[in-house]
């Protein structure tokens, strides 16, 4: 009796060893190993194994080679790129902004690129007064971002109801560090930013529940 098993090494355990001492008890067997060559079914047909020998022999001798496009192929890399980034930004959260005068415009600029609707005072009207400005942001139900901590006070002296405010309280008033802390911030609340007045430092960054 001849039996064949083709397995894995990783697969050899107790239970194959009993289920041969089952298949051969009491009988004398001789096991032998043998590693598999994932392509020698390629060999098994004599035309098979002529046509793989041939194509070898034309690639070492640059024969019969088809050399593809190479800017088609940069081209196509560009189109996967492209498509990849569209199907990012619709799955992306879309944030209503309003920007104080004071914020930078590397801040701005950021937001925008990130796919973000922000109006920016300095652009819109740097005249208005923080309660027109809050008041704005309400009616549009936008976001406030600030580096004026008055907007705040204002906000609760004053009862009034606010679709969320983001302070920055940043030392140095770097950009590139309030850029990521905002990012970071939308990031853990999305939509739910507007129901916080947000403080972002360096060390940490807080939400405050806002009454509506």
């Amino acid at each position: 009796m001849e039996t064949t098993y083709r397995l894995n090494a990783d697969e050899l355990d107790n239970c194959f060893i009993e289920s041969l001492k089952s298949v051969f008890k009491n009988k004398e067997i001789e096991i032998t190993v043998t590693e598999i060559d994932d392509t020698e079914y390629l060999f098994r047909s004599q035309a098979n194994r002529e046509h793989l020998l041939s194509a070898i022999d034309d690639v070492e001798n640059n024969r019969n080679v088809i050399i593809p496009d190479q800017k088609l192929f940069q081209w196509e890399k560009l189109r996967f790129i492209n498509k990849l980034l569209m199907i990012i930004q619709m799955n992306k959260t879309i944030l209503k902004f309003l920007a104080d005068v004071n914020i930078e415009s590397g801040i701005i600029s950021g937001l925008r690129t990130d796919g973000h609707d922000v109006v920016w005072m300095l652009e819109k009207n740097k005249y208005l007064t923080d309660e027109k400005i809050l008041n704005m942001a309400r009616e549009e139900k936008r976001i406030m971002i600030t580096n004026d901590k008055d907007f705040g006070e204002i906000v609760y002296r004053l009862k009034l109801i606010s679709n969320g405010i983001v302070l920055f309280r940043v030392k140095d008033q770097n950009e590139n560090v309030k850029l990521k802390l905002i990012r970071k911030a939308i990031d853990y609340k999305n939509e739910n930013l507007s129901r916080y007045f947000t403080v972002l430092t360096e060390a940490k960054i807080r939400f405050i529940k806002l009454e509506k």
